[in-house]
């Protein structure tokens, strides 16, 4: 890899790990806080941990791949090979977040077009 391709990709990685901070910020209010983030734009994959109220440990989240696609106008992410470290979170996930557009914010989307 290039030093001009490593930083690119570096970048990619940054914003799209910040768009997932967004998302999650505000769909996880009121039920947990999102920890870490391991975004990999060579692989297409994602991994988070979550720190759900009442929990004593991390549960982990996993999409084995995951596509930024553009919709009326408006970037999202699809993920796809949705696993998780509690089998009820990953059934869950399944259900609400598999395959599913889930739209990212504005600023986001430009900075990763931008960078594809």
């Amino acid at each position: 890899m290039g030093l001009v391709e490593g930083i690119v990709t570096g970048i990619r990685q940054e914003a799209l790990s910040a768009a997932i901070r967004l998302i999650a910020d505000r769909r996880l209010r009121g039920y947990g806080s999102l920890g870490d983030v391991h975004v990999d734009v060579k692989r297409r994959s994602l991994a988070v941990s979550v720190i759900l109220d009442g929990e004593t440990e991390p549960i982990t989240l996993a999409a084995e791949r995951y596509e930024i696609v553009c919709r009326e106008g408006s970037h999202g992410i699809i993920v796809h090979g949705v696993t998780a470290s509690r089998k009820w979170v990953e059934n869950l996930a399944r259900t609400f977040l598999e395959g599913r557009f889930i739209a990212l914010p504005e600023a986001a989307a430009k900075a990763l077009k931008c960078l594809a």
